[in-house]
């Protein structure tokens, strides 16, 4: 008996998942070109134009993705979240385990090229009045984050003692956030600090002020 023969109507998935595996590949060659089109010339001189040179396309074919230029810029900021302090407790030196974290954090920054340039892009060059308040929705809630994860750390020393007495965890993480931020901000987006040594020195020496003598 002859192998039964499947009308072609009812074989549309491998055609399917190759048209998906096409515009996915063609969505993200476009999210990858806008990053670095909005990291060299910043949200206000971003094109979508520049940004279709870029990533071999048409404007045309941006559309097919996205409705506007704001609408990519969100999809470059969602593809790239800035990091946390997550995984790095340590249950008996808290004040430890914050140095390592916060190290961490400055390294990440620093070596991973795309983590740097997006950083870089929302600190110095994302232009709310052109991203409708994007940059400082997104920094808002990093530095919300950064702040709550000290704030806990500064508390869990101050119960064993190693926190220095008279700081209060809540005003010791916003000194210790004010200094990141003047840290990240000045010392590596603006001057360049490129020395993982220069980095871990500098927090270590935030961290240990901070620790009971």
């Amino acid at each position: 008996m002859p192998p039964t023969r499947v009308s072609p109507a009812l074989q549309p998935i491998a055609g399917d998942e190759e048209e998906g595996n096409r515009e996915r590949t063609c969505r993200g060659r476009v999210i990858e070109a806008a990053r670095r089109v909005l990291y060299r010339v910043g949200a206000a001189a971003t094109t979508l134009e520049g940004v279709a040179r870029e990533a071999g396309t048409t404007r045309g074919g941006i559309y097919c993705h996205f409705s506007s230029k704001e609408e990519l810029i969100l999809a470059v900021v969602a593809r790239w979240p800035l990091p946390s302090l997550d995984g790095e407790e340590d249950v008996a030196d808290p004040l430890a385990g914050l140095d390592r974290a916060l190290c961490r954090l400055g390294g990440q920054l620093r070596d991973d090229r795309t983590l740097h340039e997006m950083f870089c892009f929302l600190m110095l060059k994302c232009d709310d009045a052109v991203c409708g308040g994007l940059r400082g929705r997104v920094l808002d809630a990093f530095w919300r984050t950064l702040a709550e994860q000290i704030e806990d750390a500064y508390r869990s020393a101050r119960m064993r003692g190693q926190l220095h007495p008279c700081l209060k965890p809540s005003e010791a993480a916003e000194e210790t956030l004010i200094f990141l931020e003047g840290l990240l901000d000045i010392g590596m987006l603006r001057v360049g600090m490129r020395d993982a040594a220069t980095l871990e020195a500098a927090i270590g020496m935030h961290i240990r002020l901070r620790r009971v003598l």
